[in-house]
């Protein structure tokens, strides 16, 4: 499968629910690119498959093993990249994450997480983190 999607990168993402139905959000590191609350996610590496950079990005950037639910129908253009996304659910408790690219997690209500996400000031990524949450929401509820 090709990195790049026409002139953008390709990338895969998360989007964890808990069994409350709760949703994870991130916060990177010095709101890096005007991100305050966002998913996990990240371009391929080498010959790993979709699924498996997108497990790996959740474990990176938040601590958590998880396994993939499903696909968010969809794809999500960003500023440099089109994101493909999975529902995921956490296996166990949080390790450490990479504090390099995350200083907080959280886990939110649908409402909350519509709040923080809003608080992002890069306008592309907050309408995509915002389409992504409502239609992995509305699959997940499924």
């Amino acid at each position: 499968m090709a990195s790049t999607y026409g002139s953008k990168w390709r990338s895969y993402g998360g989007v964890l629910f808990d069994d409350a139905g709760r949703v994870l959000l991130r916060k990177p590191t010095n709101e890096f690119d005007g991100y305050v609350w966002t998913f996990a996610k990240g371009r391929l590496d080498g010959n790993s498959t979709p699924e498996e950079t997108a497990l790996r990005e959740v474990r990176e950037e938040t601590g958590y093993t998880a396994t993939i639910l499903g696909a968010v129908p969809g794809e999500y253009p960003g500023g440099s990249s089109v994101t493909f996304y999975y529902i995921m659910s956490p296996d166990g408790a949080p390790q450490p994450f990479d504090s390099a690219e995350t200083e907080e997690i959280r886990w939110s209500e649908y409402e909350e997480a519509v709040e923080l996400i809003g608080q992002t000031r890069n306008v592309v990524g907050r309408q995509r983190d915002l389409a992504v949450l409502q239609a992995a929401y509305a699959e997940y509820r499924r």
